[in-house]
């Protein structure tokens, strides 16, 4: 009676070691392939403009079609070059992402999408990263003190906020996500529906740390724990971008502006007015550049880091037009060793030595995620971006009618001077000051610009750059059109867009030299002026 016990038994066991041994095989398969989701594998790429090999994402080119191509032609074309659509583009991505045929290369390609007229850009998938150069999250202390925040003391945040504390501002942080449990961010994040996740699998949630970090810089509650924000009461918009091995792509942060600048926000119509960008890369990106500047001309400031490579020119987003880039100062006011610096550095913040001195902290505190410690030391240009997004959205607050334009030129010019007299190289205008800020925009009016003009100027076509058109509010964008004059005066192009590639109505680059412009609206015309260098 026993033996048909044993086989039921021995039956039972057996399919009990397959169930488990299918179950360990699903979970390593599912650790496996989110891996992979997240881990993205990256080739080296030589940059034409540049000459520097890069890293790019394997096999993938992101392509911009001309208004007006159809569906159909974009498909047919992608057809021809054998390449697979991975993501299409939409009212608000307006790029499209394609995976390339084996056994071709990244540079054949996008030269091949760059011959066809349909193709306005196309480019490599870049890698971007973030600023940090320091990390100490065995830190665990919780300084409310203004020896430790040492940055809020010599921005003098404190007499700013006798006018201002930030309210009514959404602040648009695109980083590494977000600790949502962490104290200091009670009542200072967006709701959770708003929340933009890019890249990843694990959500918004910040395993990293740098994006919890730059928040706090910005937003920290003042509610006696841990550590205090520059506005503390506006509201931080978290965009991950970066992921948890600290590393994003061009498509994802591209696809965080675009976020960022149409998402809708309960209870605040004006939406999102800076965006914080502590991170970047040393490729011009011609889709990146007309992304930022799509941004830029819906009315949001876009403060972004520097670079932390002591280089004498600026990473990129910092170092397109319309960009107020910012660099590292220490505790002595002197610009910090890893800061980059250039002649558009537009000023530097508290950011750190990038050690610590004899037990003093000379780098900046702020949120961790709350697993790590709660608070921790970095420093970085990434650090120092976030005091002027901070302080930006304190002028916002104080005078919401500030465009960007106004934005940036009022915290250039109500700096520190902490260098060379006047603006220089290193530390730009010069170091942050919070009061002298948001003082400055009490009762100010705005000066509203009625003459065109047109950035970089000049326009360097051997760098593969385009020039773009400042259309004054007065003069609208109904009915644009734009002719350009050599200096001859003959008509050598005629657009119905804000951008110029160089070329005239043959196709053909036009000769260095001096360039005019008329820019016509249904309210009026403007005329301007450029030099072009080929």
């Amino acid at each position: 009676m026993r033996k048909p016990f044993t086989i039921r038994y021995s039956l039972f066991a057996i399919c009990l070691l397959f169930a488990i041994r299918y179950l360990l095989i699903t979970i390593c398969y599912s650790l496996f392939a989110i891996r992979c989701l997240y881990s993205f594998e990256t080739v080296k790429f030589r940059s034409p403009r540049t000459g520097r090999v890069v890293d790019v994402i394997k096999d993938e080119v992101l392509i911009v079609f001309h208004e007006g191509i159809k569906t159909e032609a974009k498909n047919a074309l992608h057809r021809a070059l054998r390449t697979t659509k991975i993501t299409d583009d939409t009212d608000e991505i307006f790029f499209q992402k394609v995976r390339i045929p084996a056994g071709e290369t990244i540079e054949n390609v996008i030269q091949k999408y760059k011959a066809d007229p349909a193709v306005r850009y196309a480019e490599p998938n870049f890698i971007k990263r973030k600023f940090t150069a320091v990390n100490d999250p065995l830190y665990t202390e919780n300084p409310t003190d203004v020896a430790r925040q040492w940055g809020i003391a010599k921005i003098n945040v404190k007499q700013a906020w006798g006018i201002s504390t930030g309210s009514g501002v959404v602040v648009a942080v695109l980083d590494t996500g977000i600790d949502k449990d962490h104290p200091d961010f009670a009542s200072a994040l967006t709701p959770p529906e708003t929340w933009g996740v890019y890249i990843g699998t694990t959500g918004i949630k910040d395993v990293d740390g740098h994006g919890t970090h730059v928040a706090g810089i910005i937003a920290a509650r003042s509610n006696g724990q841990y550590v205090v924000g520059v506005a503390t009461n506006c509201l931080i918009l978290p965009i991950k971008v970066l992921g948890d091995d600290r590393k994003g792509t061009l498509a994802s942060g591209i696809n965080g502006l675009i976020y960022a600048s149409t998402v809708t926000i309960p209870g605040h119509p004006a939406g999102v007015r800076i965006i914080n960008l502590s991170l970047g890369n040393y490729e011009f990106s011609d889709i990146e550049n007309f992304a930022i500047q799509e941004v830029y001309n819906k009315g949001i400031s876009i403060i972004a880091a520097s670079g932390n490579d002591n280089r004498d020119s600026l990473a990129y987003p910092a170092g397109y037009a319309n960009v107020l880039a910012v660099g590292s100062s220490t505790p002595d006011d002197t610009r910090s060793s890893f800061s980059n610096y250039g002649s558009n550095l537009g000023l530097v913040a508290p950011g750190g030595r990038g050690l610590v001195i004899a037990g003093e902290p000379g780098d900046i505190i702020s949120t961790y995620p709350l697993v790590r410690g709660a608070t921790a030391y970095l420093a970085g240009t990434s650090m120092a971006t976030p005091f002027v997004s901070g302080v930006a959205a304190l002028m916002l607050s104080a005078n919401p009618n500030l465009s960007p334009k106004d934005v940036y030129h009022i915290l250039r010019h109500t700096t520190d001077d902490i260098d060379t007299p006047g603006r220089d190289i290193r530390t730009g205008y010069g170091r942050l000051n919070a009061f002298k800020a948001v003082n400055a925009v009490v009762g100010y009016s705005p000066k509203i610009l009625a003459k065109a003009y047109s950035y970089p100027n000049p326009l360097h076509i051997a760098k593969r750059q385009v020039v773009y058109f400042y259309i004054p509010e007065a003069l609208g964008v109904e009915n644009l059109r734009i002719r350009i004059y050599n200096f001859a005066g003959d008509e050598i192009k005629a657009i119905s867009e804000n951008m110029w590639d160089g070329k005239d109505d043959n196709g053909n680059l036009v000769p260095t030299g001096l360039y005019f412009f008329a820019v016509e609206t249904s309210r009026g015309k403007s005329t301007g002026k450029m030099t072009v260098i080929r």
